[in-house]
Protein backbone atom coordinates (compact mmCIF):
# COMPACT_ATOMS: atom_id res chain seq x y z
CA UNK A 1 0.00 0.00 0.00
CA UNK A 2 1.34 3.44 -0.66
CA UNK A 3 0.00 5.09 2.73
CA UNK A 4 3.17 6.67 3.21
CA UNK A 5 4.12 3.82 6.41
CA UNK A 6 7.17 6.20 7.30
CA UNK A 7 5.43 9.32 8.05
CA UNK A 8 2.47 7.39 9.60
CA UNK A 9 5.14 5.51 12.01
CA UNK A 10 5.90 8.69 13.67
CA UNK A 11 2.84 9.67 14.27
CA UNK A 12 2.34 5.89 16.24
CA UNK A 13 5.67 7.01 17.84
CA UNK A 14 4.59 10.13 19.11
CA UNK A 15 0.67 9.12 19.82
CA UNK A 16 1.44 5.65 21.72
CA UNK A 17 5.40 5.32 21.63
CA UNK A 18 6.09 8.30 24.53
CA UNK A 19 2.48 8.20 26.80
CA UNK A 20 0.27 10.27 24.04
CA UNK A 21 -3.78 9.94 25.12
CA UNK A 22 -4.56 8.32 28.22
CA UNK A 23 -6.34 5.59 26.28
CA UNK A 24 -7.00 3.98 22.74
CA UNK A 25 -9.28 3.95 20.15
CA UNK A 26 -9.36 1.73 17.48
CA UNK A 27 -10.80 1.20 14.03
CA UNK A 28 -11.67 -1.81 12.43
CA UNK A 29 -13.98 -1.95 8.91
CA UNK A 30 -14.43 -4.96 7.18
CA UNK A 31 -15.35 -5.84 3.12
CA UNK A 32 -18.29 -7.79 3.63
CA UNK A 33 -18.60 -9.70 0.07
CA UNK A 34 -14.97 -9.82 -0.95
CA UNK A 35 -15.25 -13.06 -1.90
CA UNK A 36 -18.21 -12.16 -4.51
CA UNK A 37 -16.22 -8.98 -5.21
CA UNK A 38 -12.98 -10.51 -6.21
CA UNK A 39 -14.75 -13.35 -8.95
CA UNK A 40 -16.57 -10.19 -10.27
CA UNK A 41 -13.45 -7.69 -10.48
CA UNK A 42 -10.52 -9.48 -9.67
CA UNK A 43 -8.19 -9.69 -6.91
CA UNK A 44 -6.57 -6.64 -8.22
CA UNK A 45 -9.37 -4.57 -8.77
CA UNK A 46 -10.52 -5.21 -4.41
CA UNK A 47 -7.16 -4.67 -3.42
CA UNK A 48 -7.38 -1.22 -4.90
CA UNK A 49 -10.47 -0.69 -3.23
CA UNK A 50 -9.26 -1.18 -0.14
CA UNK A 51 -6.34 1.06 -0.31
CA UNK A 52 -8.33 3.72 -1.76
CA UNK A 53 -10.72 3.51 1.36
CA UNK A 54 -7.85 3.20 3.88
CA UNK A 55 -6.56 6.84 2.38
CA UNK A 56 -10.05 8.62 2.44
CA UNK A 57 -10.23 7.11 6.32
CA UNK A 58 -7.04 8.40 6.40
CA UNK A 59 -7.97 11.81 5.38
CA UNK A 60 -11.17 11.76 7.45
CA UNK A 61 -10.69 10.09 10.53
CA UNK A 62 -7.11 10.77 11.19
CA UNK A 63 -6.16 7.09 11.28
CA UNK A 64 -3.33 4.95 11.34
CA UNK A 65 -3.53 2.25 9.36
CA UNK A 66 -1.91 -0.61 10.16
CA UNK A 67 -0.11 -3.24 7.43
CA UNK A 68 -2.84 -5.57 5.84
CA UNK A 69 -1.55 -8.64 4.20
CA UNK A 70 -2.10 -9.10 0.64
CA UNK A 71 -5.93 -10.84 0.85
CA UNK A 72 -6.97 -9.78 3.84
CA UNK A 73 -10.70 -7.83 3.58
CA UNK A 74 -10.19 -5.60 6.25
CA UNK A 75 -8.76 -2.18 7.48
CA UNK A 76 -7.86 -1.74 10.82
CA UNK A 77 -6.04 0.72 12.62
CA UNK A 78 -5.52 3.50 15.30
CA UNK A 79 -7.17 6.75 15.34
CA UNK A 80 -5.83 10.26 17.32
CA UNK A 81 -6.67 11.17 20.49
CA UNK A 82 -10.72 11.30 20.29
CA UNK A 83 -11.82 13.03 23.74
CA UNK A 84 -15.04 14.93 24.07
CA UNK A 85 -16.23 13.55 20.51
CA UNK A 86 -19.28 11.30 21.39
CA UNK A 87 -19.37 7.49 20.08
CA UNK A 88 -22.43 8.61 17.77
CA UNK A 89 -20.15 11.53 15.55
CA UNK A 90 -17.47 9.32 15.51
CA UNK A 91 -19.72 6.21 13.80
CA UNK A 92 -21.44 8.50 11.70
CA UNK A 93 -18.37 9.88 10.51
CA UNK A 94 -17.22 6.38 10.39
CA UNK A 95 -20.52 5.15 8.17
CA UNK A 96 -20.18 8.48 5.91
CA UNK A 97 -16.78 7.45 4.67
CA UNK A 98 -17.68 3.77 4.19
CA UNK A 99 -20.64 4.92 1.84
CA UNK A 100 -19.56 7.34 -0.41
CA UNK A 101 -18.64 5.21 -3.61
CA UNK A 102 -15.19 4.41 -4.60
CA UNK A 103 -13.50 4.07 -7.72
CA UNK A 104 -11.08 1.03 -8.22
CA UNK A 105 -10.55 1.57 -11.97
CA UNK A 106 -13.63 -0.05 -13.25
CA UNK A 107 -16.53 2.45 -12.27
CA UNK A 108 -17.43 4.13 -8.94
CA UNK A 109 -18.49 0.92 -6.98
CA UNK A 110 -20.59 0.79 -3.62
CA UNK A 111 -19.52 -2.24 -1.64
CA UNK A 112 -21.19 -3.14 1.34
CA UNK A 113 -18.43 -2.47 4.25
CA UNK A 114 -19.41 -3.27 8.12
CA UNK A 115 -17.34 -0.98 10.87
CA UNK A 116 -16.57 -0.39 14.21
CA UNK A 117 -15.12 1.38 16.78
CA UNK A 118 -13.26 0.23 19.48
CA UNK A 119 -12.74 1.81 22.47
CA UNK A 120 -9.95 1.15 25.24
CA UNK A 121 -9.43 3.41 28.24
CA UNK A 122 -6.67 1.61 29.55
CA UNK A 123 -4.68 2.31 26.94
CA UNK A 124 -3.51 -0.50 26.53
CA UNK A 125 -2.64 -0.26 22.25
CA UNK A 126 -4.40 -1.09 19.30
CA UNK A 127 -3.45 -4.36 18.59
CA UNK A 128 -5.69 -5.86 21.79
CA UNK A 129 -8.82 -3.77 20.60
CA UNK A 130 -8.64 -5.04 17.01
CA UNK A 131 -8.59 -8.45 18.33
CA UNK A 132 -11.56 -8.20 20.28
CA UNK A 133 -13.04 -6.34 17.59
CA UNK A 134 -12.32 -9.70 15.05
CA UNK A 135 -13.54 -12.07 17.38
CA UNK A 136 -17.27 -10.00 18.26
CA UNK A 137 -17.65 -9.66 14.21
CA UNK A 138 -16.93 -13.05 13.78
CA UNK A 139 -19.39 -14.21 16.62
CA UNK A 140 -21.96 -11.17 15.42
CA UNK A 141 -21.89 -12.93 11.79
CA UNK A 142 -23.64 -11.43 8.84
CA UNK A 143 -27.08 -10.91 11.32
CA UNK A 144 -24.91 -8.55 13.33
CA UNK A 145 -25.55 -4.72 13.29
CA UNK A 146 -23.45 -2.73 10.78
CA UNK A 147 -22.08 -0.02 12.65
CA UNK A 148 -20.75 -0.89 16.25
CA UNK A 149 -19.20 0.99 19.62
CA UNK A 150 -17.41 -1.76 21.41
CA UNK A 151 -16.13 -0.51 24.54
CA UNK A 152 -13.63 -2.99 26.28
CA UNK A 153 -14.43 -1.78 29.97
CA UNK A 154 -18.09 -3.52 30.16
CA UNK A 155 -18.46 -6.66 31.29
CA UNK A 156 -20.74 -7.49 28.28
CA UNK A 157 -20.02 -4.72 25.29
CA UNK A 158 -22.37 -2.68 24.91
CA UNK A 159 -23.48 -2.13 20.85
CA UNK A 160 -24.81 0.95 19.66
CA UNK A 161 -26.11 0.68 15.88
CA UNK A 162 -25.75 4.02 14.46
CA UNK A 163 -29.66 3.90 13.51
CA UNK A 164 -30.36 4.84 16.89
CA UNK A 165 -28.26 7.33 17.47
CA UNK A 166 -29.34 9.70 14.44
CA UNK A 167 -32.01 7.87 12.25
CA UNK A 168 -32.28 9.69 9.18
CA UNK A 169 -34.39 12.38 8.57
CA UNK A 170 -36.53 11.45 5.63
CA UNK A 171 -40.64 12.14 5.02
CA UNK A 172 -42.55 10.53 2.70
CA UNK A 173 -45.97 12.36 1.70
CA UNK A 174 -48.71 10.63 -0.52
CA UNK A 175 -49.21 11.14 -3.98
CA UNK A 176 -52.75 10.54 -5.46
CA UNK A 177 -53.86 10.09 -8.94
CA UNK A 178 -56.85 12.46 -9.77
CA UNK A 179 -58.79 9.69 -11.73
CA UNK A 180 -58.71 6.73 -9.60
CA UNK A 181 -58.00 7.95 -6.08
CA UNK A 182 -55.08 5.44 -6.05
CA UNK A 183 -52.09 6.03 -4.01
CA UNK A 184 -49.15 6.29 -6.70
CA UNK A 185 -45.64 7.72 -5.21
CA UNK A 186 -44.33 8.89 -2.62
CA UNK A 187 -42.30 12.57 -2.65
CA UNK A 188 -39.18 12.06 -0.22
CA UNK A 189 -38.71 14.90 1.86
CA UNK A 190 -34.54 15.77 2.52
CA UNK A 191 -34.43 16.51 5.61
CA UNK A 192 -36.49 18.01 8.80
CA UNK A 193 -40.20 18.56 8.60
CA UNK A 194 -43.26 20.11 9.47
CA UNK A 195 -47.05 18.77 9.24
CA UNK A 196 -47.46 20.68 6.27
CA UNK A 197 -44.82 19.50 4.59
CA UNK A 198 -42.10 22.13 5.37
CA UNK A 199 -38.79 21.31 4.97
CA UNK A 200 -37.21 22.99 8.06
CA UNK A 201 -33.84 21.06 8.20
CA UNK A 202 -30.31 21.35 6.90
CA UNK A 203 -30.68 18.78 3.81
CA UNK A 204 -26.85 19.41 3.52
CA UNK A 205 -26.65 18.07 7.27
CA UNK A 206 -27.82 15.31 6.66
CA UNK A 207 -24.51 13.34 4.84
CA UNK A 208 -23.99 11.73 1.98
CA UNK A 209 -27.17 11.35 -0.29
CA UNK A 210 -26.22 7.30 -1.22
CA UNK A 211 -27.10 7.10 2.84
CA UNK A 212 -30.36 8.23 3.02
CA UNK A 213 -30.87 6.75 -0.94
CA UNK A 214 -29.71 3.40 0.18
CA UNK A 215 -32.45 3.18 3.40
CA UNK A 216 -35.58 4.36 0.62
CA UNK A 217 -34.99 2.07 -1.69
CA UNK A 218 -34.46 -0.91 1.13
CA UNK A 219 -38.26 0.64 2.50
CA UNK A 220 -39.58 0.69 -1.02
CA UNK A 221 -39.30 -2.96 -2.13
CA UNK A 222 -41.70 -4.06 1.19
CA UNK A 223 -43.95 -1.09 0.41
CA UNK A 224 -44.31 -2.02 -3.46
CA UNK A 225 -45.95 -5.31 -1.72
CA UNK A 226 -48.46 -3.88 -0.02
CA UNK A 227 -49.48 -1.26 -2.63
CA UNK A 228 -49.72 -2.64 -6.36
CA UNK A 229 -50.75 1.08 -7.13
CA UNK A 230 -47.65 2.28 -5.72
CA UNK A 231 -44.81 3.41 -8.69
CA UNK A 232 -42.02 4.24 -6.87
CA UNK A 233 -40.55 7.24 -4.92
CA UNK A 234 -40.22 10.72 -6.08
CA UNK A 235 -36.42 11.52 -5.03
CA UNK A 236 -35.60 15.51 -5.37
CA UNK A 237 -32.29 15.95 -6.89
CA UNK A 238 -29.88 19.19 -5.72
CA UNK A 239 -27.90 21.15 -7.67
CA UNK A 240 -24.65 19.88 -5.74
CA UNK A 241 -26.40 16.35 -6.37
CA UNK A 242 -26.73 16.83 -10.50
CA UNK A 243 -22.36 18.00 -10.30
CA UNK A 244 -21.44 15.14 -8.46
CA UNK A 245 -19.88 12.90 -11.42
CA UNK A 246 -20.66 9.98 -9.57
CA UNK A 247 -24.39 10.51 -9.58
CA UNK A 248 -25.54 8.21 -12.50
CA UNK A 249 -23.75 5.29 -11.10
CA UNK A 250 -24.45 6.26 -7.45
CA UNK A 251 -28.28 5.90 -8.47
CA UNK A 252 -28.11 2.83 -10.64
CA UNK A 253 -25.68 0.68 -8.51
CA UNK A 254 -28.41 1.34 -5.33
CA UNK A 255 -31.45 0.57 -7.61
CA UNK A 256 -29.85 -2.75 -8.95
CA UNK A 257 -28.35 -3.42 -5.43
CA UNK A 258 -32.08 -3.15 -4.03
CA UNK A 259 -33.82 -5.55 -6.95
CA UNK A 260 -35.49 -2.86 -8.10
CA UNK A 261 -35.86 -1.53 -11.22
CA UNK A 262 -34.93 2.20 -12.40
CA UNK A 263 -38.72 3.06 -13.02
CA UNK A 264 -39.26 2.75 -9.49
CA UNK A 265 -37.36 6.45 -8.51
CA UNK A 266 -38.75 9.46 -9.76
CA UNK A 267 -35.48 12.04 -10.03
CA UNK A 268 -37.27 15.84 -9.88
CA UNK A 269 -34.89 19.04 -10.98
CA UNK A 270 -35.63 22.01 -9.53
CA UNK A 271 -36.01 25.43 -11.98
CA UNK A 272 -34.09 26.92 -13.27
CA UNK A 273 -32.26 24.86 -15.78
CA UNK A 274 -29.78 27.17 -17.40
CA UNK A 275 -27.08 25.08 -15.57
CA UNK A 276 -27.66 22.15 -17.77
CA UNK A 277 -25.76 22.58 -20.65
CA UNK A 278 -25.26 20.12 -23.05
CA UNK A 279 -21.54 19.16 -21.66
CA UNK A 280 -22.33 20.01 -18.18
CA UNK A 281 -21.62 16.71 -15.49
CA UNK A 282 -25.52 17.40 -14.39
CA UNK A 283 -27.06 16.79 -18.04
CA UNK A 284 -24.55 13.83 -18.63
CA UNK A 285 -26.03 12.52 -15.84
CA UNK A 286 -29.69 13.16 -16.15
CA UNK A 287 -29.24 11.10 -20.10
CA UNK A 288 -27.65 8.39 -18.35
CA UNK A 289 -30.39 7.87 -15.57
CA UNK A 290 -33.19 8.63 -18.31
CA UNK A 291 -31.64 6.08 -20.54
CA UNK A 292 -31.37 3.29 -17.73
CA UNK A 293 -35.50 4.02 -17.46
CA UNK A 294 -35.39 7.01 -14.30
CA UNK A 295 -38.12 8.61 -14.91
CA UNK A 296 -37.78 12.51 -14.57
CA UNK A 297 -39.70 15.54 -13.08
CA UNK A 298 -39.63 19.39 -12.69
CA UNK A 299 -40.32 20.98 -9.60
CA UNK A 300 -41.69 24.24 -9.44
CA UNK A 301 -43.16 24.72 -13.00
CA UNK A 302 -44.35 27.82 -14.44
CA UNK A 303 -42.10 29.36 -11.38
CA UNK A 304 -38.82 29.83 -12.98
CA UNK A 305 -37.62 30.05 -16.06
CA UNK A 306 -37.39 26.86 -18.00
CA UNK A 307 -37.29 26.94 -21.51
CA UNK A 308 -39.31 24.29 -23.79
CA UNK A 309 -36.09 22.89 -25.00
CA UNK A 310 -35.06 21.95 -21.75
CA UNK A 311 -38.04 20.21 -21.38
CA UNK A 312 -37.57 18.42 -24.46
CA UNK A 313 -33.31 17.63 -24.34
CA UNK A 314 -33.60 16.37 -20.96
CA UNK A 315 -36.86 14.16 -21.38
CA UNK A 316 -38.64 15.75 -18.61
CA UNK A 317 -42.29 13.67 -18.43
CA UNK A 318 -43.87 15.46 -15.42
CA UNK A 319 -43.85 18.72 -14.04
CA UNK A 320 -44.75 19.62 -10.52
CA UNK A 321 -47.00 23.31 -9.70
CA UNK A 322 -46.53 24.51 -6.87
CA UNK A 323 -48.55 26.51 -3.38
CA UNK A 324 -47.57 29.95 -5.38
CA UNK A 325 -50.33 28.62 -8.01
CA UNK A 326 -52.91 26.48 -5.82
CA UNK A 327 -53.39 28.75 -3.22
CA UNK A 328 -57.19 29.17 -3.22
CA UNK A 329 -57.64 28.17 -6.76
CA UNK A 330 -61.17 27.25 -5.53
CA UNK A 331 -62.34 30.86 -5.20
CA UNK A 332 -60.13 32.86 -6.76
CA UNK A 333 -60.67 33.96 -10.34
CA UNK A 334 -56.87 35.49 -10.73
CA UNK A 335 -55.66 31.75 -9.99
CA UNK A 336 -57.83 29.80 -11.51
CA UNK A 337 -57.01 31.76 -14.70
CA UNK A 338 -53.09 32.15 -14.12
CA UNK A 339 -53.15 27.69 -13.09
CA UNK A 340 -55.54 26.82 -16.16
CA UNK A 341 -52.70 28.67 -18.46
CA UNK A 342 -50.15 26.37 -16.62
CA UNK A 343 -51.95 23.47 -17.10
CA UNK A 344 -53.04 24.19 -21.00
CA UNK A 345 -49.27 24.46 -21.78
CA UNK A 346 -48.39 21.11 -19.86
CA UNK A 347 -50.98 19.33 -21.90
CA UNK A 348 -50.00 20.93 -25.11
CA UNK A 349 -46.14 19.73 -24.29
CA UNK A 350 -48.00 15.93 -23.01
CA UNK A 351 -46.67 16.57 -19.94
CA UNK A 352 -48.25 14.89 -16.71
CA UNK A 353 -49.27 17.48 -13.91
CA UNK A 354 -49.29 16.87 -10.22
CA UNK A 355 -50.68 19.90 -7.69
CA UNK A 356 -48.04 20.79 -4.74
CA UNK A 357 -49.38 22.09 -1.72
CA UNK A 358 -53.03 21.30 -1.78
CA UNK A 359 -54.22 22.46 1.91
CA UNK A 360 -58.10 22.35 1.56
CA UNK A 361 -60.30 19.75 0.13
CA UNK A 362 -62.28 22.52 -2.29
CA UNK A 363 -58.72 23.03 -3.89
CA UNK A 364 -58.23 19.42 -3.72
CA UNK A 365 -62.00 19.05 -6.20
CA UNK A 366 -60.96 21.71 -8.37
CA UNK A 367 -57.78 20.86 -9.33
CA UNK A 368 -58.84 17.32 -10.21
CA UNK A 369 -61.94 18.67 -12.29
CA UNK A 370 -59.90 20.71 -14.44
CA UNK A 371 -57.22 18.11 -15.38
CA UNK A 372 -54.19 17.61 -13.20
CA UNK A 373 -53.26 14.22 -12.88
CA UNK A 374 -52.05 13.88 -9.45
CA UNK A 375 -52.50 15.93 -6.22
CA UNK A 376 -50.05 16.13 -2.99
CA UNK A 377 -50.34 18.21 0.15
CA UNK A 378 -51.45 18.28 3.57
CA UNK A 379 -55.21 17.75 2.37
CA UNK A 380 -54.54 14.75 0.70
CA UNK A 381 -51.76 13.15 3.05
CA UNK A 382 -49.72 14.19 5.38
CA UNK A 383 -45.48 13.57 5.29
CA UNK A 384 -45.16 9.89 7.10
CA UNK A 385 -42.27 8.97 8.82
CA UNK A 386 -41.09 5.53 7.30
CA UNK A 387 -42.39 3.10 9.89
CA UNK A 388 -45.85 4.85 8.96
CA UNK A 389 -45.97 4.70 5.71
CA UNK A 390 -46.63 0.59 5.53
CA UNK A 391 -49.76 1.75 8.02
CA UNK A 392 -50.61 4.04 5.86
CA UNK A 393 -50.83 2.58 2.90
CA UNK A 394 -52.95 -0.26 4.38
CA UNK A 395 -55.50 1.94 5.10
CA UNK A 396 -55.51 4.05 2.03
CA UNK A 397 -56.19 1.10 0.03
CA UNK A 398 -59.04 0.08 2.40
CA UNK A 399 -60.75 3.05 2.03
CA UNK A 400 -60.82 2.91 -2.45
CA UNK A 401 -64.36 1.61 -3.26
CA UNK A 402 -63.85 -2.23 -4.70
CA UNK A 403 -63.39 -2.19 -9.00
CA UNK A 404 -67.07 -2.91 -10.44
CA UNK A 405 -66.79 -6.29 -12.35
CA UNK A 406 -69.73 -6.44 -15.04
CA UNK A 407 -69.54 -10.39 -16.46
CA UNK A 408 -71.45 -11.99 -19.10
CA UNK A 409 -73.65 -15.07 -18.59
CA UNK A 410 -72.10 -18.07 -19.50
Amino acid sequence: MAIGFAGLARWWADVFGTGGCPDTLSLLVRLENADDLRADLGSEQVERMLDRLTLRLVADLHLLPQPRPPGMAEIGGALRCAAGQKSSVLLDRLREACRRPLDPGVGHLLPEWRGMLIHDPAGRGPTTGLERGRAYLTDAGRDGHGWIWLDLTQASAEVLPVSTMRPTRLGYQPQICSDTGALISLYVHRGGWTDQGICVGDTAALGPMDADLRQALSDLRGWLAICPSLTGLTWPLTQSDLDAPELADTLLWEIDRQDLLPRHLELELSEPMARLTSDSVAASNLHRLAAAGCRLALGNFGAGGAGLAGLRRHGIARVRIGREFVAECDRRADQQRMILAVLALAEHLRLATIADGVATREECAFLTQIGFSAVQGPAIGPVLAAERVAEHLRAHAAQLPQPYELRRRA
